[in-house]
């Protein structure tokens, strides 16, 4: 143990003091820093940077406190007993304890080393025993003081490849609520706070897999009510797999099944209204109720089929509330590397940047929008219509839909680009609607790892203003088909059929001819 300063420190005996364990950055900082704007003189208690335990208490200085800074391992329980013999000679007395000191030593459980499991809990759990301990004479004789223990959502949920640091934060709340009972008639008060994923120098050092675990499990945690899904039925639609709903469930969201031939409305704690592929047009008092719904700031979320317009006069007077309609016929697209060999009209379209699909462009996937259909927006709307996905200029709509003879480009063709994916909004409503049946198919997701669920399920988290859900989820480490589009195949054939079989003969014939020198 350490101090900066040593000598009697002067001070304003009024004022009562707070001493914070791993003080010198991040969080711990920020509640001494606290601490001292709201009249409290602070101990920094650190393990490591002296710089940053300065720092610290020039930044409690600048907000009227005295302090000083004590060096700590709060593992080492003769440590800490020197710790507080030192801060109560210094400051006379001790009110507050903040018991923040913390390490991670990540890693998978079957890893996972004995010294790895015991410094966590060391540091974790036993310094804040050790802290408490130590000053629990004091809290007694004054009758009085306070203790905030530093636990983590991560001790309420659990988090993979962090078994030492979750049981470490959650035997910080179990202690937590022993400690309470055991002080409460001596008038000291022990809690503990679980603070989420915050940016400090020990959550930088995360892998980029165990900070999207974290961040989409907090919600779950803070939030005890499910976001609640509609999924409009009774005109066919396609029922959502069993995938799909268990991926819903993962961020914590609830569908419900909704028939608005028999609802006067659409139930008030509906977040999102869910409308997937229907094979029939949808009523004018459906109509009317989803346009009430939109009034009401509602979110809509359509997936259709290639469809005539002449058959869905009620649902597209929906959309147009929006300033989006739907073209005519089925998308062929032209550019070889837009499309799956084979499946012109199997699109991988352009994907435009946005919050939802923003994390899906970063991570170098493909989305996929099979038979899709143009959508377009209606001149003079006042809602705000951005295009999420698009074709090439080279594709094209083959006007008869299904009953095409053939994919081929022919005359009365219409001309691309066209939008397959687009996202409208006015006064608060929002409609993300994509112009394919499949996008939820889960043999299409199987070609392109899973990417359209992404986009389906960043698509509920915008809606649902549920930042955490707006991610690339893990990827299965089941073999995935590889997305090849056309152009590409082209040129591996080649390279599989010409030049890789005449450079290994080249290679052979090498072979041989030294052979024979030798």
């Amino acid at each position: 143990m350490g101090n900066l300063n040593n000598g009697a420190l002067e001070r304003n005996d009024s004022r009562r003091v707070a001493l914070v364990t791993g003080g010198s950055r991040g969080i711990g900082r920020a509640c001494a820093i606290g601490l001292a704007e709201d009249g409290y003189d602070i101990a920094v208690v650190y393990a490591g940077s002296v710089d940053a335990a300065h720092e610290t208490c020039e930044a409690c200085e600048a907000a009227g406190a005295t302090a000083r800074s004590y060096q700590c391992d709060v593992a080492d329980p003769a440590a800490v007993n020197a710790c507080v013999e030192a801060v109560l000679n210094d400051f006379g007395s001790i009110w507050a304890l903040v018991n923040n000191a913390g390490i991670t030593r990540d890693g998978l459980l079957m890893r996972m080393g004995d010294d790895a499991f015991d410094r966590v809990l060391d540091v974790n759990l036993k310094g804040t025993f050790n802290m408490m301990r130590a000053l629990t004479k004091t809290f007694m004789r004054q009758r009085g003081g306070c203790v905030v223990n530093m636990s983590s959502v991560v001790g309420l949920m659990g988090n993979a490849g962090q078994a030492n640091y979750a049981a470490s934060k959650a035997g910080v709340i179990g202690l937590t609520k022993a400690v309470a009972r055991e002080l409460a008639p001596r008038g000291v008060t022990v809690n503990a706070v679980a603070p989420g994923f915050i940016d400090t120098d020990m959550t930088r050092a995360l892998p980029e897999e165990a900070k999207n675990a974290l961040t989409s499990g907090i919600a779950k945690v803070t939030r005890t009510a499910a976001y609640q899904l509609y999924e409009l039925t009774g005109h066919g639609e396609t029922a959502l797999s069993d995938t799909v709903e268990t991926l819903i469930a993962q961020q914590n969201m609830e569908t419900k099944s909704l028939s608005l031939l028999t609802e006067e409305a659409v139930p008030e704690d509906a977040q999102a209204v869910i409308i997937s592929a229907p094979t029939g047009d949808i009523s004018e008092d459906e109509a009317a109720r989803l346009k009430d719904y939109l009034a009401r700031e509602g979110q809509i979320i359509l997936m259709t089929d290639v469809m005539d317009r002449a058959d869905y006069p009620n649902l597209l007077s929906v959309t147009e509330e929006m300033g989006v309609t739907a073209g005519e016929g089925m998308i062929i697209e032209g550019d070889a590397s837009r499309c799956v060999r084979g499946y012109n009209y199997y699109i991988l379209p352009n994907i435009a940047s946005h919050e939802i699909t923003d994390p899906i462009i970063d991570g170098g996937y493909y989305l996929m929008t099979p038979m899709a259909q143009p959508i377009e927006t209606l001149e003079g709307s006042d809602a705000d219509v951005t295009a999420l996905l698009t074709t090439s200029d080279k594709a094209y709509s083959k006007l008869a839909g299904y009953d095409m003879k053939s994919t081929a480009k022919e005359d009365g063709d219409a001309d691309g680009p066209f939008t397959v994916g687009v996202i409208a909004e006015k006064s608060g409503a929002r409609l993300v609607w994509f112009s394919s049946a499949l996008l939820l198919d889960e043999s299409t997701n199987s070609i392109i790892a899973g990417s359209d669920y992404d986009l389906f399920l960043n698509t509920l988290g915008y809606t649902c203003e549920q930042e955490d859900a707006i991610s690339i989820r893990a990827k299965s480490l089941d073999t995935q088909a590889l997305v090849v589009p056309q152009a590409s195949a082209s040129t591996l054939s080649a390279l599989m059929v010409g030049v890789i079989p005449a450079v290994l003969v080249a290679v052979g014939i090498v072979i041989a001819v030294r052979r024979k020198r030798k």
